[in-house]
Parts: structure tokens; sequence; C-alpha cells
């Protein structure tokens, strides 16, 4: 079944009035390091909450098209991530091609997740094509208390049934920043500086650079805007880590432009097939090509469990270090204290 779309309307209206729950939703590394520098937004609901609330109106959307895949075909990463998230039988995995882009996305959507697939897709087009072209695949998975959303491994995965833009950028910015906030440059302008931009971006350089890097894309849709926030609010606390930001990943959040080659091209589809709930190993042969991020192209012909393994193992030596321990909450629990988990 094909389907064409225009764009609908993003729902802004219930997206951020629990904006700071989906601040601490992110997953983060436990054993990171924390930086003890104070916020600039010391409160989420009443400081970021109206800045936040700017990023989809300020944003345009992307037409697209989606497509579902054959049915038992998915992502050799989606069979390995739905472990202990989703049920294979309950996969459904889409080609989404954006008007800007030639190549298609694929969308991993779990049928019981409350997370909207066609929402999700309208989000994703709002991140410029040339930091989108650094993600490989989307999943979205059932609602989960520790993560409202992650990266690892160039892919993203979302739990959270209104996910937002702002919680797009701040994924995206974990692939495009490419190692950055573990370099000596980095922590030389963190050093130079006296703040951070929330208290999430306290938890590690990792979320500091997602955070600011979200603003960085808001600078560059609505610069008058983005100015007077950073003047109103003091941002110059944070100068050193703006200026990098702005220079090493502000050219892939500008809107517009051509799509580029994909970086981080899709991964190798494999084949599930299912008699009841029982796995079946099948074998599917297809070429297959690595991304340019250096990763090894899988065979051309292996068996289901040998292209997840390949799929899983890749996951241990990506480039940015955000996997995360999913079972460990890492303080969000104290934040949710007395919170509902809804919308």
């Amino acid at each position: 079944m094909t389907l064409s779309h225009n764009h609908p309307p993003i729902r802004i209206s219930f997206l951020f009035p629990i904006f700071a729950l989906l601040l601490v939703l992110f997953t983060t590394t436990i054993t990171a390091q924390r930086i003890e520098k104070p916020a600039v937004f010391k409160d989420h609901w009443k400081d970021f909450d109206p800045v936040a609330r700017n990023f989809g109106p300020a944003s345009t959307p992307v037409k697209y098209h989606r497509e579902e895949v054959r049915a038992g075909n998915f992502p050799a990463e989606c069979v390995s991530e739905a472990k202990g998230k989703c049920d294979m039988s309950d996969m459904k995995a889409f080609k989404v091609t954006y008007d800007d882009c030639s190549e298609p996305w694929i969308f991993c959507h779990c049928q019981k997740a409350e997370v909207d697939l066609d929402h999700t897709i309208d989000i994703f087009s709002r991140v410029p094509v040339k930091a989108r072209s650094y993600v490989k695949n989307v999943m979205l998975w059932p609602a989960n208390q520790k993560a409202a959303a992650y990266a690892w491994s160039n892919n993203i995965g979302v739990h959270y049934p209104q996910i937002n833009l702002f919680i797009m950028l701040h994924e995206v910015g974990h692939i495009i920043e490419r190692g950055l906030s573990k370099s000596e440059e980095y922590k030389k302008a963190l050093e130079g500086d006296t703040c951070v931009l929330t208290p999430y971006s306290q938890s590690s350089y990792g979320e500091a650079v997602g955070d600011l890097g979200a603003f960085v894309w808001y600078d560059g849709v609505d610069p008058e805007e983005s100015k007077r926030v950073y003047d109103k609010w003091g941002m110059k606390c944070l100068g050193n880590q703006w200026a990098l930001l702005k220079e090493r990943i502000g050219p892939l959040f500008v809107p517009g432009g051509e799509c580029p080659e994909r970086v981080n091209r899709n991964t190798e589809f494999v084949r599930m097939r299912r008699e009841s709930t029982k796995r079946q190993v099948n074998t599917y042969s297809s070429g297959g090509a690595s991304g340019r991020n250096g990763k090894r192209a899988l065979p051309g012909r292996q068996t289901v469990l040998q292209r997840v393994g390949s799929a899983r193992r890749s996951t241990d030596d990506h480039e940015h270090d955000h996997d995360h321990d999913h079972s460990k909450g890492g303080g969000i629990m104290d934040w949710l204290a007395g919170r509902e988990y809804h919308a």
C-alpha cells in the first residue's frame, strides 16, 4: 500500500505543556561526566518551555511519500533493537521519501507503539536535509518511562508519543556532532565558559552539545529571535560552546539546499518469516553498501541471526558513543515523582 501525503499540520498545542518532562526523558549515559556549571534556563517549566514552543512554528515542513515495505522485511538494526521492545510480528517497516531527497529513509514502526507514524515523519521532515542525511533509520517503540528518545549507531529511537522538534533535533545533534563532545576542542570551550544551557545539559558533555545544538538550529531559522533570547537570558556565559557548535554543526542545520549523498545509508534488509510466534531464520540475498562513515558492508548472503549479530556489533564501535543503558533511570525518576507519564 502506498500513500502520498501533503504535510499534516504539526500538533503544537499538546507538545509542550510537559516540556520539562520531555527534556529529562532523553536517555543518558549513567557513567558520563557531569558538568558542574549552572544552567542558563534554571527552570524548565517557567524558563525554557516558552522558548521551545517557538521551534515548531519556526520550522518548515517537507512533503513526503511513504510506502510500506514488503511484509517481513526489516533493516537488520531494527531487528536487533526490537529485542525487549517489540515482537517482530507487531513490526512494520516503511520507506519514506521526502520531496527534498530522492533516497528514502526507513521507519520501523512497532504497531503497539503510542507514537504516531505520520506525526514522527512530519517532525523528522523539519530537520534540515543536510543533517537528516546522517541518520540511517528511525524506530518507533512503545512508551518507556526511562527514555523519550535516543540515538545509537546513527539511528534514532522514539518512545514518547508526543515527540517534538526539540527532541528530534537533540537526537540528530548527537549523530552529526561526530565526536565533538569528546574532543579537547570542546572541553577547552567548556572550560572557558561559566554555564550550560539547561539542567539536563549538566548531565554530560554529550547532552550539553545535544541541547545547545538544537538551539544552533533555531539560530539558523530565526536569527533575530534567537539573538533576542540569547541577550535576554545572558547566554554569553556559554559563548565559547556557542561559537564552536555554530562553526562545526551550524552548516548542517541550515534549512534548504540540495540533498547530499546519504552519509549514513539505510541498514541492509533481512527477511523474517514467522509461524505462530516462533522466529524462523531465513537467508536473504542482497548486495548492500556501507555509508561513508567507514562501516563495513554486510556480505551478500547471511542468515538473519548472523545479520542481526552484525548490526548489534556495529553499535559497539559507533562514533558518537551515545548507546545508553535503558534499564536505569539515571535520576529521571526523581524528576518524574508525582507526575503522570502521558500527554
